[in-house]
C-alpha cells in the first residue's frame, strides 16, 4: 500500500546507478531500482523512508 511517494525518484535514480556501477545488466539494475522506490513508498519520509539493501534483495528474492 502506498503512503508516501517523496523522494521515490531519487531512490529510484540511486538503486539504478548502484546496480550499475557494480556490473549488472540494465534490465537487472531496472529491476532492482524499482524495487527499492516500491519499498520506499510504503513508508512515509525522505531519506527515512529508503529501504535497506537487505531489504531489497529480500523483496526481489521471493519474486524471481
Amino acid at each position: 500500500e502506498t503512503v508516501d511517494t517523496h523522494g521515490a525518484g531519487d531512490v529510484w535514480h540511486g538503486g539504478f546507478a548502484l546496480a550499475l556501477a557494480e556490473g549488472q545488466g540494465e534490465v537487472d539494475a531496472i529491476r532492482f531500482a524499482s524495487a527499492a522506490a516500491a519499498l520506499k513508498c510504503t513508508r512515509f519520509g525522505g531519506r527515512s523512508g529508503a529501504p535497506t539493501r537487505g531489504e531489497v534483495e529480500r523483496f526481489l528474492a521471493g519474486r524471481r
